[in-house]
């Protein structure tokens, strides 16, 4: 399975770079609050963070390198930690782990709102963003870097017409898609 996907953004990157990353661990993360985000990383540090964490320890901070991980190692305190250490990031986050937000619909409300529906929310104080998209369920990512504008027209199969529609995607879903798929450096 993916991992974690590390891109180096740098205008200096050169093709033929690429290291495989590979963690696993037993754990997941406990709940978090986003807005009020403590700047160090909890005394019991979730098994996914510390396996991030782990895998960026060969990277130089400060050289606009761009993580990109899945949900089981996400939470608003790993993207802190590592917009701390100098590190940008996109990854879905499980949203029973981001506590205190709340957006303008509720879960089962938003569920029922058309395909390709987008909610976002910045947390001011720690330049968080987090994203909520319906595609075929809710999907919730968090960035330190990039929001849900400009959206994008994806392509989707829908089930009602048996036929390919067009539905809005907001950027973030867009660059987070590009970029996993595989451990790369």
């Amino acid at each position: 399975p993916v991992l974690a996907s590390i891109q180096d953004s740098s205008e200096s990157s050169r093709p033929g770079t690429s290291k495989n990353l590979n963690a696993k661990s037993s754990r997941t993360a406990p709940a978090t609050s986003l807005p009020k985000i403590k700047n160090k990383t909890a005394p019991k540090t979730p098994a996914g963070t510390i396996a991030v964490l782990k895998l960026i320890e060969i990277l130089e901070p400060y050289m606009n390198y761009k993580l990109f991980y899945g949900n089981w190692f996400s939470s608003p305190g790993l993207t802190l930690e590592l917009m701390n250490r100098g590190f940008q990031s996109i990854s879905t986050v499980q949203i029973n782990r981001v506590k205190g937000i709340n957006f303008p619909l509720t879960a089962k409300k938003f569920s029922n709102t058309s395909r390709g529906s987008c909610e976002s929310m910045v947390e001011h104080e720690n330049n968080l963003v987090l994203v909520r998209w319906n595609d075929n369920r809710p999907v919730h990512l968090i960035s330190s870097y990039m929001g849900h504008m400009p959206l994008v027209s994806i392509s989707r199969w829908s089930k009602q017409t048996k036929k390919r529609i067009t539905i809005d995607c907001p950027s973030i879903v867009n660059e987070y898609n590009r970029h996993m798929g595989g451990c790369r450096l």
